[in-house]
């Protein structure tokens, strides 16, 4: 009898808050003479089913059979009501419905983001690491560049003979917008915090492309492997490959070779003419604002866009 003594306590529990209009009862049938009249008869429900007990036994007792151990057979409980229940249930299943399509409808549009994700990722490593300077994809990788370069643009201060000695180690990234695949993309700055390159990056695993411009110049580096190639103004510059930059004409000039000296605090650029720019390695860079290159003479065009393209790339590739 204790599960029936529970059952008809939370009911009297419940009762007590409501106006006696019955809706359920359940009664004593002929064939369970050892369940006293006084439990199973007279049972009358609530109109206020907001507390918690009237809501955990009319949930029981609708949904299912009241079992009684040692009672016999469980006797149903019997609506006085049955179109306000039929009106219930028909809520209950429609909310039912609209919840099981809700979940369906997130999980597709889930799966669906992610195969345009993977897709459109896919198709951006083919684009980088397709070969050849003229084909389509390529050219609409830094096209794409190009333009968030020029929209920061107006922000670069002029670019004189100095600002080669004046550039500085630190970057200011800028965030990019719209897109699955966002460009690393912002300025490097003098030691002054001017802004004074601006820079858009792609990469994708051992390719990468990207595309650097100062007031008056602009840089394109393509890194395929171990291999880097350089264009200037839209131009095939040279191949970097093998700590030297090569010119990309069919003679393959030597333009700059690198030592790298990574015990010390700079490595050296050797120009063609025996001229040389210290450049100075990130890790050993001491003071709260390091120049990127130091002891930068008077050099002619052709060798300070070498020795820049050099300094760029160890910067941004």
């Amino acid at each position: 009898m204790p599960f029936a003594a529970g059952c008809i306590a939370l009911f009297r529990q419940a009762h007590r808050a409501s106006c006696n209009r019955p809706i359920y009862r359940v009664e004593q049938g002929k064939d369970h003479p050892s369940i006293s009249s006084d439990i199973l008869t007279n049972i009358t429900s609530w109109r206020n089913a907001e507390s918690k007990p009237a809501k955990q036994v009319w949930r029981l007792l609708c949904q299912t059979s009241l079992a009684v151990t040692g009672c016999g057979k469980a006797r149903k409980l019997r609506p006085e009501n049955p179109g306000a229940w039929s009106a219930a249930s028909a809520f209950i299943l429609s909310m039912r419905f609209l919840f099981s399509f809700l979940v369906v409808a997130l999980t597709l549009a889930f799966l669906i983001t992610a195969l345009i994700y993977l897709v459109k990722r896919a198709f951006s490593d083919v684009r980088l690491s397709v070969s050849g300077n003229n084909n389509s994809a390529f050219r609409d990788v830094l096209e794409q560049l190009r333009q968030q370069v020029k929209a920061l643009m107006p922000e670069l201060a002029p670019w004189d003979g100095e600002m080669f000695s004046l550039l500085s180690l630190h970057q200011q990234p800028v965030r990019g917008k719209g897109s699955f695949r966002p460009t690393s993309m912002g300025y490097l700055l003098s030691i002054f915090q001017e802004p004074i390159v601006a820079f858009a990056g792609l990469a994708s695993g051992k390719h990468k492309v990207v595309v650097a411009r100062v007031h008056d110049r602009e840089f394109v580096f393509r890194k395929k492997d171990k291999e880097v190639e350089v264009w200037l103004n839209g131009e095939p510059f040279g191949v970097f490959a093998g700590n030297a930059l090569l010119s990309a004409d069919k003679g393959a000039r030597l333009l700059a070779q690198v030592e790298e000296k990574p015990a010390e605090q700079h490595s050296e650029v050797l120009l063609s003419n025996g001229r040389s720019v210290s450049l100075t390695n990130r890790a050993r860079a001491t003071g709260p604002n390091p120049r990127a290159a130091v002891l930068v003479k008077e050099l002619t065009r052709e060798e300070e866009n070498a020795a820049l393209a050099i300094a760029l790339m160890r910067l941004l590739v």
